[in-house]
């Protein structure tokens, strides 16, 4: 392969992961969407997530924002374990003309998104760029109950559901390079919710075999489950939940709202892969503790590395920075 764009992101990353040692105190390495580590006799998560404008964000956006989110997402990393966001490093690379009140607005976001989940900021770096900015957030936490939920937990017959409306992020990131007006679904994108607690919640249910959260795509996120869990992903469109905010503006944009629900990413949603017997009783328990929709997309089957949208190989499985230009 002559470039990255050729081997795409994932691929960058398996070549990553096929050349490191793991020693024994790495008890989940890369692969995952936190590693945890052994450190005595404790268990520690720990996530580093990279915010890049014109990747993640836009200059233009609200400053308070790109701060939240970019903390949001990186919290979203120990949701999808299941885990307690402890403790926030976070890192910054800017030019030097910034105007010094536009940091303190992002940092007062980055504050408010890690202090809405409990954690400290306990440090960090800085360092100059020349013309874009960076934001590199590394979020330590520790296990719920000591049980973590990997994406290598799947079995064959598993229901594979989803929680909230993914798809929202999406929707919201049309509006605003559009110059449309959608409220909602710009907050969602600016404001997304990591699903810290529900993550929790489900990490105490031994009928919850895998999770993982949705930040590129459920197709996409659906199909890391399947690679890492050895069974085959069969996702089925019709039953995606559109929230319906979406769905009117999907209408009026002349756009398919489905196509953002299984393609589009940031909504840090959570998809979890749930024994077919416990599921009616975990998706009921669910909707009346969190009232949020835990909806059945799809199953899992034994057709390992298999990844179908309505019996097909799907169109298009998400967001990959090295492929994607958008």
């Amino acid at each position: 392969m002559s470039n990255l764009g050729e081997m795409g992101e994932f691929g960058f990353i398996q070549y990553i992961r096929d050349r490191v040692n793991t020693p024994e105190s790495v008890i989940k390495g890369i692969g995952d969407d936190c590693a945890v580590l052994r450190v005595g006799e404790q268990q520690l998560l720990i996530s580093c997530d990279i915010s890049t404008q014109d990747v993640h964000f836009r200059r233009g956006w609200p400053t308070h924002a790109i701060g939240y989110k970019a903390a949001a997402a990186a919290l979203s990393d120990i949701a999808a374990m299941g885990g307690h966001a402890q403790w926030m490093l976070v890192s910054v690379s800017v030019p030097p003309v910034l105007e010094p009140e536009f940091l303190e607005e992002v940092m007062e976001g980055i504050q408010d998104a890690a202090g809405s989940a409990g954690a400290a900021i306990v440090g960090g770096d800085t360092t100059r760029s020349r013309t874009t900015l960076m934001f590199d957030i590394i979020v330590l936490g520790l296990p719920h109950q000591g049980r973590c939920l990997y994406r290598n937990g799947a079995r064959p017959g598993d229901v594979l559901a989803v929680t909230g409306f993914p798809g929202v992020a999406a929707a919201g990131l049309h509006a605003v390079e559009h110059g449309q007006k959608a409220g909602t679904l710009i907050d969602r994108l600016w404001y997304p919710v990591p699903r810290l607690e529900e993550g929790r919640w489900l990490t105490e249910r031994t009928a919850v075999h895998a999770m993982i959260d949705v930040s590129d795509g459920v197709v996409q996120d659906a199909g890391h489950i399947g690679e890492e869990s050895g069974v085959g992903i069969a996702l089925q469109s019709a039953l995606i939940p559109v929230d319906d905010i979406m769905h009117r503006y999907a209408d009026a944009a002349g756009q398919n709202p489905t196509t953002w629900s299984l393609s589009g990413g940031e909504d840090f949603e959570l998809l979890v892969a749930i024994e077919e017997a416990s599921f009616a009783g975990i998706q009921q328990e669910f909707q009346a503790r969190f009232h949020l929709p835990l909806t059945r997309i799809g199953e899992c089957t034994g057709e390992a590395g298999a990844l179908t949208v309505d019996g097909a190989p799907p169109v298009s499985t998400g967001f990959d920075h090295f492929r994607d230009e958008s």
